[in-house]
């Protein structure tokens, strides 16, 4: 369901403009900023177990009451109910993930109906939900400046980001996020031209292939042979591939399938260089709002929800039913963590 906000930031919509979707105005002029780097960023690969002995997809147990009564007061959901309305970071710029619908200014995709979800359980208004567009990059950062509650935007389940130790070689750690349990299951795979002959990112030795700052899908392609080239958004890789600066971008295949929509003259082609699960994130001092995240995560999947949003949002391009999601382990030992300050 779209949701119309009176709080909408209004960097969905220049975001959405990047895509140059029908109807959508032109971007102010500005100065041009150039965001490729000469290095692959340097992120080291995610370990089989966190720092407290756990797989990555561990969370919080959900053993904490949905019921909007019975909020414990001064807990993160009273003190969200009493607000009256829910922050969430999303894109702006992912169609039928998070995207701005150029007619009515208002997100939708799967993220956001998702997020509604998580107001709805919250009993707060729909309505009043404030949706703030990101880059990948600022994930982490949002949560820790408290300047959202929630991140829905497609984020990768990593001991990185439970520890707050993801880093490149030209960024600072980016700091500890708790994360719920897993929601979708996906892969990095790339997109390249609809008339290329290449099959596999080896193909792609030396060429350009744009993907988003701090990303897990750069990382992994980065370390294949190919030239990176780093953007703030999806979005912006969509540009430079059809401006034909790169010659492919890489992606999770969730993302890239929207983008076989918008350009037909493309095609998503590769095995999955970095499968993982997606997972909420939420502040890493609001461990009981990670665990009533966890909580309506569990119900979503019980009563069906999670399968409709699939058929809503990504049967209609790649067929097939809802990803398999592992079964919620919800044994996280936040103290064993050692996270960074």
């Amino acid at each position: 369901m779209t949701m119309r906000t009176s709080r909408f930031s209004p960097l969905a919509v220049a975001a959405a403009c990047l895509l140059a979707l029908p109807g959508c105005g032109a971007p102010a002029a500005g100065p041009a900023v150039k965001v490729e780097v000469p290095a692959a960023p340097q992120l080291a690969a995610d370990p089989p177990n966190c720092n407290d002995g756990r797989p990555p997809n561990a969370t919080l147990p959900a053993a904490v009451s949905t019921d909007p009564s019975k909020f414990p007061a001064g807990s993160t959901m009273a003190t969200i109910k009493k607000r009256g309305y829910l922050r969430v970071a999303t894109n702006g710029d992912v169609l039928n993930w998070g995207a701005t619908n150029t007619k009515t200014g208002d997100p939708e995709g799967y993220d956001v109906d998702l997020a509604a979800e998580i107001a709805r359980a919250l009993g707060v208004d729909l309505k009043r939900t404030v949706y703030t567009v990101i880059p990948y990059s600022q994930r982490q950062n949002v949560l820790a400046e408290d300047r959202v509650d929630l991140v829905a935007q497609q984020m990768t389940i990593t001991c990185a980001r439970w520890s707050g130790t993801a880093k490149t070689d030209t960024a600072a750690a980016n700091p500890a996020i708790n994360l719920s349990a897993p929601y979708y299951t996906a892969g990095a795979k790339l997109l390249v031209r609809k008339d290329s002959a290449v099959t596999q990112v080896a193909g792609l030795k030396g060429e350009p292939v744009c993907g988003t700052t701090g990303s897990t899908s750069l990382a992994a392609v980065a370390k294949l042979g190919v030239t990176p080239v780093e953007a703030p958004s999806a979005g912006r890789c969509l540009v430079k591939f059809e401006e034909g600066e790169v010659a492919a971008i890489v992606g999770d295949e969730t993302t890239l399938a929207g983008f076989t929509r918008q350009n037909p003259s493309s095609k998503i082609i590769g095995e999955s260089l970095s499968p993982g699960q997606y997972g909420l994130g939420t502040q890493a001092k609001a461990t009981d709002f990670t665990r009533f995240v966890n909580a309506v995560l569990v119900r979503l999947q019980a009563d069906g929800t999670l399968d409709r949003l699939y058929a809503k949002w990504m049967k209609p391009i790649v067929g097939g039913s809802a990803t398999d999601v592992p079964a919620a382990d919800y044994s996280r030992n936040i103290a064993a963590l050692k996270r960074q300050s």
